[in-house]
């Protein structure tokens, strides 16, 4: 497939060289290391194992975060990885930003220094795999309806619940786990191979098939107290590190984006139709103008909240939520339209338009659903709660 030329208004002359020649590499990466095997594990529904360590080579993991075997990127460099792997898949993508900025950002931003030496070189390596345990079944955009407990007990605490639709449960190594306790919502890293804990995978799902998602039941499962992040309190804790990780998914709605766009560029140029290529139809040149004008838009106010998460001063979670919605919604409307442009070629796996389109779908409802991205704003620009 021949990769079209994008960058349609020249927004590369918003990134610097070094940042352009990451892109680059990582697109080299995926294409070598993803591409070739992500069909066949979206199809069985099983997890490229193997890659996870490749990705700790190549510094991927953690790429953002500062020591501990970590790369120490930007924010826009991070965002640019979390881009092109989800060009690839949206399953790695997810596995990816879980491993990162999900578990390893809260070990590194509430740990303390003997669990940052612990667990985020290991994990930076891909040695070691993380989840974040926070959703459950009754407490999906609400954390506060948490049921899960942590019960103090001298110096242990003994935790008891269930968690549901935690990414890479069935394949970690320990797990962030979120629970209420008698003065209120803490953060706990629990080693996945203690007595209670039983895993359950869901294989039901048809999307992102290519990571293992997992229910979690914790049954008087006992840990120390040198097993709690001493600086996680209340739901701000958490709700930091989701929005770190909706930040890497806006980033890669665009690389699914991108790759629908292409995949669709060039059948529409190959695939003749009534002694025509697909690409002279005016409807589908339509299609294709849409698609490249708002992945052009997605692109520029994305790097530019990067640069603001970079200078940190007046970064605020709203602009991700802005981002994310935006990415997120137009994505799916270019998946949906390349789908149109392939006709009924469009849901097979081998045109891949599927998989990206089913796979964001699920990115839709995990991340936060647009609906929630919007009462963020809008409470931000109205000063009005309207979560109800």
């Amino acid at each position: 497939m021949q990769d079209y030329l994008i960058d349609y208004i020249n927004l590369d002359t918003l990134l610097k060289e070094d940042e352009i020649k990451l892109r680059n590499y990582v697109r080299e990466f995926v294409q070598k290391e993803i591409n070739p095997v992500i069909d066949q594990h979206y199809v069985n529904g099983t997890f490229p194992l193997d890659l996870v360590k490749e990705l700790g080579k190549q510094k991927f993991i953690g790429s953002f975060i500062n020591g501990y075997s970590c790369a120490g990127l930007n924010a826009v460099k991070h965002g640019i990885i979390c881009q092109e792997i989800e060009r690839g898949d949206g399953g790695i993508r997810s596995f990816l930003t879980t491993q990162d900025c999900l578990s390893m950002f809260a070990i590194y931003k509430y740990g303390n220094d003997v669990q940052k030496n612990k667990y985020l070189p290991k994990m930076a390596k891909g040695e070691l795999i993380g989840c974040f345990g926070l959703v459950e079944e009754k407490a999906t955009s609400n954390p506060m309806q948490m049921t899960t407990t942590a019960i103090k007990d001298g110096n242990k605490w003994i935790i008891n619940g269930k968690k549901k639709w935690i990414t890479n449960a069935a394949i970690s190594d320990i797990c962030i786990l979120w629970a209420k306790t008698n003065d209120g919502i803490k953060g706990f890293i629990v080693e996945m191979d203690k007595d209670g804990i039983e895993i359950d995978r869901i294989n039901s799902n048809i999307s992102l098939r290519s990571f293992i998602t997992a229910g979690i039941s914790f049954k008087d499962v006992v840990i120390d107290d040198s097993d709690r992040l001493p600086f996680a309190n209340g739901l701000k804790a958490p709700l930091a590190c989701l929005t770190e990780i909706r930040y890497g998914m806006a980033w890669g709605a665009i690389g699914a984006a991108i790759e629908c766009y292409n995949l669709a560029l060039n059948f529409s140029k190959e695939e003749i139709l009534f002694g025509r290529p697909v690409a002279s139809s005016q409807l589908v040149q339509r299609k294709l103008v849409n698609m490249l004008t708002e992945i052009t838009k997605a692109k520029a106010i994305t790097i530019q909240v990067g640069r603001e998460k970079e200078k940190g001063k007046n970064f605020r979670h709203e602009m991700v939520s802005m981002v994310a919605l935006n990415n997120l919604t137009k994505a799916l409307d270019i998946a949906r339209e390349a789908k149109e442009i392939y006709g009924i070629n469009g849901i097979s796996v081998e045109s891949k338009i599927i998989r990206h389109l089913l796979n964001l779908e699920s990115i839709n409802a995990y991340e936060g659903i647009n609906d929630i991205y919007i009462l963020i704003i809008g409470r931000d620009i109205t000063g009005f709660q309207a979560f109800f």
